[in-house]
């Protein structure tokens, strides 16, 4: 089941990754506390990920690492679009440009 994005909330989608990682550790048969002790994060900061998504992205990360699945989260995030070759020397010239006219500006 995929998630709709244009009827996302920012609140679901964290509340979601915090099912997902519960979901993980229980697979796992890990308590919170296990994976707080495994992690250097937080007994109640491991509940708060779980119940609502709230945590740093830090303590995210410290703990989809320890369920072995940083690669997916960091692989959900595709890169930005490649432009062609023409568009990108095209716009290495707009910034020397721009350098250019500020350092003059500057002397």
């Amino acid at each position: 089941m995929t998630l709709d994005i244009l009827q996302n909330t920012p609140d679901k989608a964290a509340a979601s990754i915090g099912e997902k990682i519960r979901q993980h550790r229980l697979a796992r048969n890990m308590t919170q506390s296990d994976l707080a002790a495994q992690t250097s994060v937080s007994c109640s900061t491991v509940k708060r990920i779980e119940a609502a998504g709230q945590g740093s992205l830090r303590d995210i990360m410290a703990i989809a690492i320890r369920l072995g699945i940083d690669r997916d989260i960091i692989a959900a995030i595709p890169p930005p679009p490649l432009q062609s070759l023409a568009d990108l020397d095209d716009e290495g010239r707009r910034i020397k440009r721009v350098r250019a006219k500020a350092y003059r500006r500057s002397v």
